[in-house]
């Protein structure tokens, strides 16, 4: 007969098939609410997060009110993140989705959902997004001081951070300081995370004050003041707006549409800035009393609540101030036109040195150019959720176990640690050297990531009370019901309709590359698991036994 332990398991020949150890040797020593400020810089991150949700909107749905969709967008993504949550809690464990997808629909299906998180989340995440904080951080903040001091020297700094050499070298150090950092454990990242969120915010109310307190007209003379110390082009405010207009470009922002087809398509994109505040359950094995329902729950609404305040109120005040068509405009020139401009800050970089136009002085204007610093730096730390993937693979011999090997001192996988800064570095090289890849491969990640990891989440919550009822109702969460159905299911299946649209939203955008990446991405995720299924066979090791189990703490 076959006899089940938490951590063995005997088959009828009656030889071991176990976990790759008794315990993790991972600690829970982390609180909810420093995973919930995790998660705001996870999730956007900040002001990050609001630079490229405004090029989002602005470049496809200009006439859409940006605000209103904000609102929606987050309603429907609380179902989709809550349903994460709350099934985690019923399995509290690192790894995430790899482990309860896998235990409630197959485990295939579950290492292949991790899969992609994984393949992601390493080629597109840190090494991208070190990237980023020269892109959209440290560029225009030395432009912005440099016009208001009047220094060419710092002008030429903030132009030199956005081309090679020195953006690969930015983006050398920093991904190799992060992982030296990221050494020390999941604890310190996670603090460092907090402080850097805590000032990015502070940085940000600064600039909305800013904003606030100025008029349109002194905008425009601050901008076109520092326009000219940078460009030497007079009244580069309507400058702007004339050239856009030049190359046949409409500018008007209102009046605004609420038509459903694209009030839905701007949610598409915004999505993709405010829904991965659910990241935490890839730590849930380290994270203090992450069993209750609540404490989850509590975790994705901090997030939740921040973005809704950083994307619908900013955009919404910066458009009163600077203008909507010239909002429109600049970032029309900057995606289509860069050469047009009087000046080197394109894409999403400007709503940083657009938000430092508005203040008074060049104190103000450097503390709110480091909100995007501490934006940048913040979410660097969030992308080492995928060492905890690697981890629970490893833990469950799907791959070798020394990936599972923790430092009894530090509290961390090491060695899967250094993996995810080799996939960081080749991250880092692509952004680079060939940046004309970052859009191609984030519509992939976006697209691969919805359909072969978010909609097997919402499965995973629709069925989990009826197919594993022996998990649930040993659960806090089997309290929580609409009536008589389970809540997780409800939120489940609102996320799951939700989550289908924006797969097919960024199925539609992705070229028939990213398309066939996708493909390809989760068919070697598949490939993978079962070579290493029929590995362990031949040791004797039944990995269709190990899932039967939820893996030890």
């Amino acid at each position: 007969d076959l006899r089940i332990t938490s951590t063995k398991v005997k088959n009828l020949a009656g030889k071991p098939t176990t976990f790759a150890r008794e315990a993790t040797g991972l600690v829970r020593e982390v609180s909810p609410v420093s995973i919930g400020i995790w998660n705001i810089a996870s999730s956007g991150p900040l002001a990050i997060g609001l630079a490229y949700t405004l090029a989002f909107w602005l470049s496809n749905y200009p006439r859409v009110d940006l605000p209103f969709v904000c609102i929606v967008t987050i309603a429907l993504t609380f179902c989709f993140s809550g349903a994460a949550a709350l099934v985690a809690s019923a399995m509290p464990r690192s790894g995430g989705d790899y482990v309860f997808v896998g235990r409630i629909i197959h485990p295939a299906v579950g290492f292949t959902s991790s899969w992609n998180m994984f393949i992601y989340n390493t080629i597109t995440g840190q090494g991208t997004f070190v990237g980023y904080i020269a892109y959209y951080a440290l560029g225009p903040m030395f432009y912005t001081i440099g016009a208001m001091l009047g220094n060419p020297s710092l002008i030429q700094m903030g132009e030199a951070t956005l081309t090679l050499p020195w953006s690969f070298i930015i983006i050398l150090v920093l991904v190799l300081g992060y992982g030296a950092i990221l050494m020390f454990g999941l604890k310190t990242s996670i603090r460092l995370t907090v402080v850097c969120v805590v000032l990015g915010w502070i940085c940000l109310l600064v600039g909305l004050v800013s904003l606030a307190t100025i008029s349109q007209a002194d905008f425009i003379a601050r901008f076109n003041q520092y326009a000219f110390a940078i460009s030497g082009k007079e009244d580069a405010y309507h400058y702007i707006i004339d050239a856009a207009r030049g190359f046949g470009y409409s500018t008007e922002t209102q009046p605004y549409s609420y038509a459903m087809q694209d009030v839905l398509g701007l949610a598409g994109l915004v999505s993709m800035a405010v829904s991965w505040n659910w990241m935490h359950i890839y730590f849930s094995g380290e994270i203090k009393r992450a069993g209750e329902p609540s404490r989850q729950l509590l975790m994705i609404s901090i997030p939740l609540v921040s973005m809704l305040f950083a994307y619908a109120f900013s955009a919404w005040l910066l458009l009163q101030v600077a203008g909507g068509d010239f909002l429109n405009a600049y970032n029309y020139l900057s995606v289509n036109q860069p050469d047009a401009l009087p000046f080197y800050v394109t894409a999403g970089g400007y709503v940083n040195f657009l938000l430092a136009m508005a203040a008074p002085n060049v104190f103000v204007a450097t503390i709110i150019n480091l909100s995007m610093l501490f934006s940048g730096l913040g979410i660097m730390f969030c992308f080492y959720f995928t060492t905890r993937i690697l981890f629970a693979w490893s833990f469950d011999r799907v791959m070798p176990g020394w990936l599972s090997d923790i430092n009894e001192r530090l509290h961390t996988p090491v060695k899967a640690t250094i993996i995810f800064i080799i996939m960081s570095l080749i991250g880092g090289i692509i952004n680079a050297f060939w940046p004309e890849l970052l859009l191609p491969l984030f519509a992939a990640a976006g697209s691969g990531s919805a359909i072969f990891t978010w909609i097997p989440l919402c499965i995973t919550a629709i069925i989990f009370p009826f197919v594993r009822k022996d998990i649930f109702e040993a659960a806090p969460l089997r309290r929580l019901k609409l009536g008589s159905i389970p809540l997780v299911s409800v939120m489940g299946l609102i996320g799951l309709v939700y989550v289908s649209y924006i797969a097919y939203s960024f199925w539609m955008a992705t070229t028939d590359i990213g398309r066939w990446t996708i493909i390809a991405v989760s068919a070697i995720g598949f490939i993978v698991f079962y070579i290493a299924k029929y590995y362990r066979k031949s040791q004797g090791i039944d990995l269709g036994l190990i899932f039967k189990q939820i893996p030890p703490e």
